[in-house]
């Protein structure tokens, strides 16, 4: 091969490729169809950007203000800037929701496309994502590809995934700021990206390619920039802790939040590896997968190679996670804040990506054998593109807990799937008996570890590997390899259609989440804002429901509390004690306090606090936190003037 084709080799399915910007300009013609098929999607930066370019107005004690210009993210500015540049109720989510959905599905489809060395199967990969065959291994954290409120982290685990692709694939200049530029993005999900980032710089370094990487420290240095920046913005824009007034407690802010995780966290935990199995199969399945690949393609061409780089990935990640989990078992509540503070568990999302990427890559890629196993991959991955478009209807034909239990989700399939995969990694260790004998003894010990808690899995590892065995031993023509070549780009556009159809047919159906809120506002919304502006108070604050989601956003109003409130804590726990405060005067929540010294954090119902509370309570309450109006459920009446009733909620003023 002359330098000129080697050159060209290695631009192959990269950035650079015309192949891969046009099919990125298509999946961003898709995102932004997509969403709004789908429906728009309230998004969590909304209010932040509302409070940071003014259009709402809170007193800067107050938490929530304090934590929009106290978190360094990116994030916030970006969608204030959006905010500032078009102040619409829906443009901003969109905006998101586009963001949210290309940035999760393009690091799959560039390093599926990549390990494949085809677009067709990058866009297989993503179908499947697109399908939820990854949702069932979430962790502590939702595991999502479609767009819900919570954006920041899943727009961070895909900005993770940019950099672990371009440094795997030695793309130095774009791998460098993806890397330098994490910080911003997301600092909890940064420490295994930059793990396994200055290991792969380093090791490239002294084994040869410094020009490549010298010449692109400036790209790393601009990134680096950024983060400075932001740094000096933040610490100017800060606001101060209150040394007194309605928001200031003097109340031990560590002892606050350890209670407060203690409930959240702690107990979640406490059973070790068990309670976060699915999230655990799917870290244990990365390694298992990425690092048998690397030994594989070791012994064909070298030790750099890009499944050693995702091995590596993985393996900084699991040990992550399963080091603060072993802490947490240990230690309980008394873990030290920097341990814990940036929830680890939620990195165990990004795995099952790269597992997908690689699945499809292993499977699609040939033996050097006339295309045989590439034709056996590509016939495994149609039949599971084609299985997980018709999986919603089956529920027609195995109806009851049988569909519910085992083929309502995905898991079973990627399970199988990775059996395949096990199998052909199996065959092409066959001709070094001692690594595959030991190799077989490591997925067996697995696999017995997996029996003990989930049988099911085990059965459809065993029924994969079983499948990939066969078609490793017995031999397809390569007579049907023009017409898969021919079928499966047909496939992959019916797919995304149907992927399309399926979406606009179950918009307004009930969230699979909590936090799956779709853009809305009601008519009793705008008259409480209307209501407000004719009484001269457009920026009066609205004590409701703790746990109503986005009234800010949708009556243009500060609100006291809200459903993010109480978890500020856990990513800037000075705010507790503040928190604590509201919480407890306002809505009766013992947040994080140990009522009797066993049970921390056993909350008050607040709609008996409220039932119950006199109005010269309110009238003193209000006084302090310089409020005068209370939206309540109308199964919850206050003991206060009722000056607008619509049909589920009442506004009440607290008379002048």
């Amino acid at each position: 091969m002359t330098q000129a084709e080697s050159h060209t080799e290695n631009r192959a399915y990269t950035l650079t490729d015309r192949r891969i910007q046009y099919s990125l300009l298509f999946w961003l013609l898709f995102c932004l169809v997509a969403v709004l098929v789908r429906g728009i999607r309230w998004d969590e930066t909304h209010e932040w950007a509302q409070i940071m370019t003014g259009d709402v107005v809170y007193p800067h004690d107050h938490p929530h203000y304090r934590y929009v210009w106290g978190v360094y993210s990116v994030q916030h500015y970006l969608s204030a800037l959006v905010y500032k540049i078009i102040p619409t109720l829906s443009f901003l989510s969109y905006f998101r929701n586009v963001l949210y959905l290309f940035i999760t599905i393009t690091p799959l489809f560039l390093l599926t496309t990549y390990l494949s060395r085809s677009v067709v199967w990058g866009g297989a990969a993503v179908i499947l994502a697109l399908q939820n065959i990854l949702t069932p291994f979430e962790t502590s954290y939702p595991l999502s590809v479609w767009p819900h409120a919570f954006s920041n982290g899943p727009i961070g685990s895909g900005w993770a995934l940019l950099a672990v692709y371009a440094l795997a694939t030695k793309q130095w200049r774009t791998g460098l700021f993806f890397l330098a530029t994490m910080p911003v993005i997301h600092l909890g999900q940064y420490p295994p990206v930059f793990v396994m980032g200055v290991t792969c710089l380093v090791w490239q370094y002294f084994q040869g390619d410094r020009k490549g990487i010298t010449s692109a420290w400036w790209y790393g240095a601009a990134g680096l920039s950024i983060c400075v920046l932001l740094f000096i913005v933040q610490r100017i824009l800060n606001a101060p802790a209150p040394t007194d007034g309605a928001y200031f407690s003097d109340a031990d802010a560590l002892s606050i939040w350890r209670n407060y995780k203690e409930v959240w966290y702690h107990t979640s935990i406490r059973g070790g590896l068990h309670d976060f199995l699915a999230s655990q199969i799917g870290l244990a399945l990365g390694m298992m997968v990425t690092g048998s690949a690397a030994w594989v393609k070791t012994r064909e061409t070298s030790f750099n190679n890009v499944y050693t780089w995702l091995f590596a990935f993985c393996f900084a990640t699991a040990s992550a996670v399963w080091i603060a989990m072993g802490l947490h078992t240990m230690m309980g509540p008394d873990i030290p804040y920097l341990f814990i503070a940036w929830i680890p568990y939620r990195l165990a999302n990004m795995v099952p990506f790269v597992l997908l990427a690689c699945i499809v890559g292993i499977l699609s890629s040939d033996d050097n054998s006339k295309n045989t196993h590439s034709l056996m991959g590509s016939l495994m991955i149609f039949g599971a593109l084609i299985f997980m478009l018709l999986t919603p209807f089956l529920s027609q034909i195995w109806a009851g807990s049988f569909y519910t239990r085992y083929f309502s989700d995905g898991m079973w399939l990627m399970l199988m799937l990775v059996g395949v995969v096990t199998a052909r990694l199996a065959w092409q260790m066959r001709e070094t008996p001692k690594v595959l004998g030991l190799w077989s003894i490591v997925v067996l010990t697995c696999m017995f570890w997996l029996y003990n808690v989930h049988q099911f899995a085990v059965v459809c590892l065993i029924g994969g590997i079983i499948l990939g065995a066969m078609l490793e031993w017995k031999k397809i023509s390569t007579a049907f390899s023009i017409n898969i070549d021919k079928v499966m780009p047909a496939a992959c556009a019916l797919g995304l259609l149907l992927v399309l159809v399926q979406q606009f047919h179950f918009r307004d159906a009930p969230p699979r989440k909590g936090f799956d809120v779709k853009l809305a506002q009601s008519g009793f919304d705008r008259e409480v804002k209307e209501y407000l502006d004719e009484v001269g108070a457009p920026h009066a604050m609205i004590v409701g429901n703790n746990f109503n989601a986005f009234l800010q956003a949708r009556t243009g109003h500060p609100v006291m509390s809200h459903w993010q409130t109480g978890s500020m804590a856990i990513y800037t726990w000075q705010f507790a004690p503040s928190i604590q405060k509201i919480l407890k005067e306002i809505y009766g929540i013992a947040y994080g306090e140990s009522l009797d010294g066993t049970v921390p954090n056993q909350p008050m119902v607040w709609h008996e606090t409220w039932v119950n509370r006199t109005n010269a309570e309110w009238e003193m309450l209000g006084e302090v936190y310089d409020f005068n109006y209370v939206l309540s459920p109308n199964g919850t009446p206050v003991d206060l003037m009722p000056v607008l009733k619509g049909e589920e909620q009442t506004l009440y003023a607290i008379a002048p």
